[in-house]
C-alpha cells in the first residue's frame, strides 16, 4: 500500500503470473480501472482488493469489484484523494 510508483502495467503483470491471487492490497496506488477489470479477469480467486486511495479511480470503478462479489476496502476514502494535488 502507498507505492505511488505502482501502476497499471505493474499491476497487470502480478495478475498475469499470479492467477490464484486471493488477495491484494493497491491501496495509495496509481492504478486504473483497467486494472480492476483485468484483475478480476485473470485472477478467478480474487476474494478481496485494498483500493484505499488510489488517485486515479473514479467514483464507478469499485463496481467492477461489486459485480465480481469481491471484497474491497475503499468506500470513500479512494476519492477524497482527488482534492489533493500530485
Amino acid at each position: 500500500m502507498g507505492c505511488a510508483n505502482v501502476k497499471d502495467e505493474g499491476v497487470k503483470d502480478l495478475a498475469h503470473k499470479l492467477k490464484y491471487l486471493e488477495d491484494i492490497d493497491i491501496g495509495g496506488t496509481l492504478v486504473t480501472g483497467e486494472t480492476l477489470r483485468d484483475l478480476v479477469t485473470l485472477c478467478l480467486n480474487l476474494k478481496r482488493v485494498n483500493i484505499s486511495g488510489c488517485k486515479k479511480l473514479n467514483a464507478s470503478d469499485d463496481n467492477i469489484l461489486k459485480a465480481n462479489k469481491i471484497n474491497f476496502e475503499g468506500g470513500e476514502d479512494v476519492f477524497r484523494f482527488y482534492l489533493v494535488p500530485e
